[in-house]
């Protein structure tokens, strides 16, 4: 799904063990649903190689998932973090102190790159704790208390993360119509 100014960003959802043409759980929609999210339309898929080969970034839910995506495609360990991990790395980087490199960039997809890779190099410094910090809860079968944590847990995360690409694209209106 694009998203963002001139849909610069495609978000994919896929899972490593899903169930592929199913919807989404009553309990998920409706944890969902109280973050202003709809899903109407949501339809599991597996993950493959094609999505992988294709992607700047893949966040994944749990070590777990990420050591299967690193399984179907070695090179992706690079660019592939629990989405956890990846918020942390990404609320360590310096954004004030990366602007002049950023500046050198016009083209905002770049620009989002160069600020992945920021947080990339953040990766062994930003301390982690304990193993399980990385992972998100699975509330499959679970309460929709538990969805509910889940789902905040997620929300915060994406938060930091979009935080950082938003500020990656801080470019002048018209370079954007540009694209």
């Amino acid at each position: 799904m694009p998203v963002g100014p001139a849909g610069l960003v495609d978000v994919r959802s896929a899972g490593t063990f899903g169930l592929t043409g199913r919807p989404m759980d009553d309990t998920a929609a409706a944890a969902l649903a109280e973050h202003g999210c709809s899903a109407d339309g949501f339809v599991a898929r597996r993950l493959d190689h094609e999505i992988l080969a294709g992607a700047d970034l893949v966040l994944t839910a749990t070590r777990t998932h990420r050591a299967e995506v690193v399984r179907m495609l070695p090179r992706a360990s690079r660019s592939t973090y629990t989405l956890r991990e990846f918020a942390r790395l990404a609320e360590a980087v310096d954004v004030v102190g990366l602007q002049p490199l950023l500046d050198q960039q016009r083209d905002p997809v770049q620009r989002m790159r160069l600020a992945v890779e920021e947080a990339r190099m953040q990766r062994g410094l930003v301390p982690s704790g304990d193993p399980d910090d990385d992972d998100v809860s699975d509330p499959y079968r679970l309460t929709l208390e538990d969805y509910r944590r889940a789902a905040q847990t997620i929300a915060t995360c994406v938060a930091s993360v979009a935080e950082l690409l938003v500020s990656a694209l801080n470019v002048p209106e018209t370079d954007l119509r540009a694209r």
